[in-house]
């Protein structure tokens, strides 16, 4: 008797749950997804996130890349770095004059790297979709034997993407617009999928001369 006013009792709240879902589809779904999966883009109140990949690039190096992300309610502030070890100087990925000039006494043994912190505002509504809109400051020290002529702080503006699948299942994009001095700009885009913490995406990095650097990456969100 016990066992069957069990299983009536695991019966109706089961019911009661998938008519609920009926009735507000989503929702719980969503919710766990925000909760569990998502990282710091998809936390309500405050929240800390990370993220750290290797990517192989297509034409020789590597590339890595760091990420902290703090947020409050909607608001985001993110700080990231990329180095792209194998790439040297001379290579034609990379810009050239007018910014840069050869340095004197010697080679500038520095690993090119893109650094970036930006504040961003969520604009979706909450659901399966998370749009983050993101403006700040780069700065661009792109060369191993020669520096830069100018400053090399400039502008970024990033548009990021997220769609949730399943629980534990997204799609992402991000498209990011930079410039800087002398007539120099560059575009970022990024697109892949996150299975719980793992991201594998493809990441492309074009200045307005010379090929683009670009590659597959793998990483981990936290």
């Amino acid at each position: 008797m016990k066992t069957f006013l069990g299983l009536a009792l695991i019966g109706l709240a089961t019911t009661n749950l998938a008519a609920a879902d009926s009735l507000h589809p989503g929702t719980y779904r969503d919710a766990y997804a925000r909760y569990a999966t998502a990282g710091a883009l998809d936390r309500e109140g405050f929240s800390v996130g990370a993220y750290a990949a290797v990517q192989r690039l297509r034409d020789g190096g590597d590339a890595w890349t760091a990420e902290l992300t703090l947020g409050v309610g909607r608001f985001r502030l993110t700080g990231a770095i990329t180095r792209y070890d194998g790439v040297r100087a001379g290579d034609d990925r990379l810009p050239t004059s007018p910014l840069l000039r050869t340095t004197e006494g010697g080679k500038d043994e520095r690993i090119p790297t893109l650094a970036q912190l930006k504040i961003g505002m969520r604009l979706d509504d909450g659901g399966p979709t998370h749009i983050l809109a993101e403006a700040g400051f780069a700065r661009a020290v792109m060369y191993t034997d020669v520096v830069l002529d100018a400053d090399p702080l400039g502008a970024i503006g990033s548009l990021r993407v997220e769609h949730f699948l399943a629980r534990r299942m997204a799609v992402l994009g991000e498209v990011s617009a930079l410039r800087f001095v002398a007539d120099v700009h560059a575009t970022h885009l990024r697109a892949g999928v996150r299975i719980g913490p793992v991201e594998a995406s493809f990441r492309r990095l074009a200045f307005n001369e010379g090929p683009p650097l670009y590659g597959p990456e793998l990483g981990l969100r936290f």
